[in-house]
């Protein structure tokens, strides 16, 4: 009897370490497939002090299932105002975007997720990026 009370715990508590939310920080390749609104934006004055910080923008960016995607507003110029955007593709494997036009020597921007957040990390010298919520 003294097994049962012991195994018992120990089941649930393996159990419960097994399980995870939706939030779990892991997404599948079709996540990111829909259209995504700038929410903020990071900015770092060299000192690893930045944060992001809340903008107002009309920038979104939507991504296909064939690999690509489209922005109203351009990754080349670090613009957050809508009006002449670009295309280019993204690769699920490596989290990088490769968009058509811009000048990049090194290395290209990269996406990641944070909850139900995509950050777009750009190439800066200094750190800096652009978080996007979901909005269809």
């Amino acid at each position: 009897m003294k097994k049962g009370y012991i195994l018992f715990p120990l089941l649930l508590i393996c159990l419960l370490l097994s399980c995870k939310g939706s939030d779990d920080g892991i997404y599948s390749s079709s996540d990111i497939i829909g259209t995504w609104q700038l929410r903020a934006v990071l900015a770092d004055p060299g000192d690893g002090s930045g944060e992001y910080e809340p903008v107002r923008s009309n920038k979104t960016i939507e991504f296909f299932e064939d690999g690509t995607f489209v922005t109203n507003v351009s990754f080349c110029d670090g613009s957050r105002e809508s009006g002449e955007g670009f295309s280019g593709t993204y690769d699920p494997g490596t989290s990088k975007l490769v968009p058509d036009g811009c000048a990049y020597t090194g290395s290209m921007p990269t996406y990641s997720f944070e909850g139900n957040k995509l950050i777009i990390h750009l190439p800066c010298i200094e750190p800096c990026g652009e978080k996007y919520e979901k909005i269809s």
